[in-house]
């Protein structure tokens, strides 16, 4: 106490402040603490509502599945049975034809078929005439074995010439069906007809299914495999469907550019397409979209009704502000789009949403 007492007013007066200074300090630091508490409680979480991956789009045409350039027969065309634009159904006839170079063919065949006959029905009558005289002989007789040598000599001949003939009716048979020639439409379609210059028509079919044909590039080929899921919309029309992968393609088309080449890929389709139609065909791909703001430390905030209802630990490939989940999650679902360390199961979450 005489210590105390002993002390100055000056040194009183510092001692007084430094009480005040720490007073002051304190009073600081509780209500800041008090304030983030305040602060804390008063976060506006944002909901979000998770999505499906953004599909791959991609454009196409429409081209019938089928289409072939057909091939006269040989010779001059007499008759063309359909017209331009006609819907024809297959094995119906579509032009006759008629082979002059053929036809000689046949004349000719006609003519040695005829000498054959001839020669034939000549023998014959000899081994005829032969076995006659034989039967009026005996072993015995003198000039037997000459008429036996004869009449075998003959026989050979007759046998000879008959297939030589049978032979050479083949070959008729087979020439005569050149001479006339017919076209007929391998597939269902519609038959475009065109002329030569020198007025020989020309027949093009074309199938009555249609399919989509498009191109993708390599950078997204693993995209696509044979029967992968298709969603088609006519650019013009606005028709739909649903279709797959039913062709793609390993070498690269055409128009390929350097550094960028491009694989065609085909997908039947049915409806009110038409021919040459501009599609635009969307490739569904898999995963859910999640916001990169929405996850915290490798954790997002799954929120039904007002608060939180789960804490789901994901993983995924990063991809321009988002990350695809395979797992885990589904489209629909709602996630706090701005977590932090305050949030945990059952948080009262207030939005807007």
């Amino acid at each position: 106490m005489k210590k105390f007492n002993r002390l100055s007013k000056k040194q009183w007066g510092i001692i007084l402040a430094v009480i005040v200074c720490l007073v002051i300090v304190m009073g600081v630091i509780v209500i800041r603490h008090k304030s983030q508490k305040t602060a804390a409680k008063q976060i506006n979480y944002a909901v979000v509502k998770l999505q499906h991956q953004v599909p791959l789009t991609l454009m196409g045409k429409v081209q019938a599945s089928q289409t072939q350039r057909l091939q006269n027969p040989a010779g001059k065309v007499t008759n063309v049975a359909v017209k331009n634009g006609e819907n024809v159904s297959q094995g119906q006839t579509l032009l006759t034809t008629y082979n002059q170079t053929a036809q000689d063919s046949l004349n000719d065949q006609q003519q040695e078929i005829a000498k054959l006959q001839r020669s034939l029905n000549s023998t014959n009558t000899q081994v005829k005439n032969l076995q006659q005289q034989l039967a009026q002989l005996s072993s015995s007789d003198d000039n037997y074995s000459d008429l036996k040598q004869q009449l075998t000599e003959a026989q050979n001949s007759a046998a000879d010439t008959q297939a030589e003939l049978t032979e050479a009716q083949q070959k008729k048979q087979k020439t005569a069906q050149k001479v006339t020639g017919t076209l007929t439409a391998p597939f269902a379609g519609t038959i475009t007809v065109n002329y030569l210059a020198n007025g020989t028509p020309s027949l093009q079919l074309q199938g009555n299914g249609m399919q989509a044909v498009g191109e993708v590039s390599e950078y997204s080929y693993k995209k696509l495999t044979s029967g992968t899921k298709l969603k088609i919309k006519a650019v013009a029309t606005k028709v739909k469907t649903d279709s797959q992968v039913s062709f793609l393609s390993t070498t690269a088309a055409s128009d390929s550019q350097k550094n960028d080449a491009k694989y065609q890929f085909t997908a039947s389709i049915s409806g009110n397409f038409i021919d040459g139609q501009t599609l635009k065909i969307s490739v569904p791909q898999a995963g859910i979209r999640v916001p990169s703001a929405a996850i915290y430390h490798g954790k997002v905030f799954v929120v039904k009704g007002r608060q939180v209802s789960e804490v789901v630990t994901i993983s995924g490939k990063k991809a321009s502000g988002f990350t695809i989940v395979k797992t885990g999650l589904q489209a629909g679902q709602k996630i706090v789009n701005n977590p932090d360390h305050n949030l945990k199961v059952g948080s009262r979450v207030d939005n807007d949403d």
